[in-house]
């Protein structure tokens, strides 16, 4: 739970979900097995609400939801493809276990943020000042 949702927010595939990160060759080997594992073993429902589950790579996981290769370079043009709520998504909630790498792609390096940091969008509507966007979780 991020703080994102409502009951008005439930409107739009609201529910529990377990995200469960593989690398990619146990992924292949063993990611049918796991996800029957989870259908069988994991409450239909929780406080009323259907749950649900995603297996992922992390490569797979951030290619599918921001179309990038969170492995190779990033520069300042693709920042301005991500979504502040996908990142804040992508940094926020608990990590239980990593033995695949995903804290180290939640967790830039300073330069990272420092490149972030300096990004300005414009609002819609012709506001003509930019306003900064801050890292999800960051202090801003």
């Amino acid at each position: 739970m991020l703080g994102f949702d409502d009951e008005m927010s439930t409107d739009h595939d609201w529910k529990p979900r377990v995200l469960l990160f593989l690398d990619e060759g146990d992924q292949a080997r063993h990611g049918g097995a796991v996800g029957e594992g989870l259908r069988r073993e994991l409450p239909p429902r929780f406080r009323g609400r259907p749950v649900d589950h995603e297996i992922h790579t992390v490569r797979g996981y951030f290619r599918e939801r921001l179309a990038v290769d969170v492995y190779g370079e990033l520069e300042a043009r693709d920042w301005l493809t991500f979504p502040e709520q996908a990142l804040r998504t992508f940094t926020a909630g608990a990590v239980y276990h990593d033995e695949v790498g995903l804290q180290a792609v939640r967790d830039p390096s300073p330069t990272t943020r420092a490149t972030f940091g300096s990004i300005c969008w414009w609002p819609a509507g012709g506001a003509s000042t930019p306003k900064p966007i801050s890292w999800a979780g960051s202090a801003r």
